[in-house]
């Protein structure tokens, strides 16, 4: 496969190869022998243009689907899980375990972070060590982690902003706040009930500004995408319908104020569109790339505990939402089936 120097959404399906769906034709384009080799395999996380990707042994490696390098990285050591666990439950875990995954680069080497197991810490791993290390000083329920130059920055579940600085050989922990926030309770007070759930992301935006993105989603969803709840589905004449899976409804954008520790709502991105799903949150310019559309959130599917629920959907809910429009766009007729393993974003940068 040649260099794609624009974002695309990829799709790793090991049975059938590989497909690409490009965003400026909305077309997919099939790559039979891009993933060869991956019996199996499972796509936890991609940054940078490279794919994090634990194989049929739940062994990570780095794989750059452009010119296809593949990089070997050290086996989780036995305090990430038991050996035992490995062994009988590698499947489960190449699903479940990694939350995500994230690589930064600099002059001299590579790092690859993750957040993962059930209390959702983090690890990393430097090129040339021999396995990897539990971040110290990182003691919350992690939802999303991002890098910025030398330095990575993390967001809890419980709202806070942590920082390390990994400019030396021991990162060093130079940011730790719990912005308030706005209210928005008029704007968000249909996506507030127990039809929606949320996930929370953290992105770098080109001014180099913190932005929170905040995804609600329809827990069930009706033929015409409306958010119900699973009782209202049925019917005296059909106890058991074929349940229609959640659907992305609504985005919400803020913009960390450092000075006051507080999120400020963001009415409008400009040209910038943001990517976030099990990829690195990231931020371009749709000045730089025309085939995306400005002020808007591209998503995908990451919504990993329960897509693995049920045989018949999971990974298909993946499109673009406009911040003007305040509506989700499909960049491919509604898909229903499963998509195992769910597509995911390759999001590139401008000196790649």
């Amino acid at each position: 496969m040649g260099s794609i120097t624009a974002p695309y959404l990829i799709f790793p399906s090991i049975s059938t190869g590989c497909s690409i769906l490009s965003l400026s034709d909305k077309k997919l384009y099939e790559y039979e022998d891009l993933f060869e080799g991956f019996d199996d395999a499972w796509c936890v996380g991609s940054s940078q243009g490279l794919l994090v990707v634990l194989d049929q042994n739940a062994e990570p490696l780095l794989f750059n689907p452009s010119s296809g390098v593949r990089t070997a990285l050290p086996s989780f050591p036995s305090w990430f899980m038991h050996p035992v666990e490995k062994r009988y439950f590698a499947q489960e875990l190449r699903k479940s375990f990694i939350a995500k995954a994230i690589v930064l680069h600099n002059v001299s080497n590579f790092m690859v972070f993750l957040i993962y197991g059930s209390e959702y810490k983090i690890a990393f791993y430097v090129s040339g060590d021999e396995t990897w290390t539990q971040l110290e000083d990182a003691d919350r329920v992690y939802c999303d982690v991002i890098t910025s130059k030398n330095n990575i920055y993390a967001l809890s579940t419980d709202g806070y902003v942590e920082g390390w600085d990994f400019h030396k050989n021991q990162p060093k922990k130079f940011l730790d706040i719990r912005p308030s926030g706005e209210r928005d309770e008029e704007k968000l007070k249909n996506f507030l009930s127990d039809k929606f759930s949320s996930q929370f992301y953290l992105v770098e935006d080109l001014m180099g500004e913190l932005l929170l993105v905040k995804r609600f989603i329809g827990n069930f969803v009706n033929h015409d995408g409306v958010a119900m709840y699973e009782g209202e589905l049925l019917s005296p004449e059909d106890t058991q319908p074929l349940i229609y899976p959640y659907r992305t409804k609504y985005f919400s954008v803020c913009k960390l104020n450092f000075f006051r520790r507080k999120w400020e709502k963001v009415k409008c991105l400009k040209d910038q569109v943001l990517f976030v799903g099990s990829n690195e949150s990231a931020s371009l310019s749709a000045q730089d790339f025309s085939e995306c559309d400005g002020n808007s959130v591209y998503f995908s599917d990451d919504r990993w505990e329960e897509m693995n629920l049920d045989d018949l959907y999971g990974g298909h809910d993946f499109g673009v939402f406009s911040l003007g429009d305040e509506i989700v766009k499909p960049l491919m007729p509604n898909v229903m089936d499963k998509i195992d393993p769910p597509a995911i974003w390759i999001v590139p940068t401008l000196d790649m």
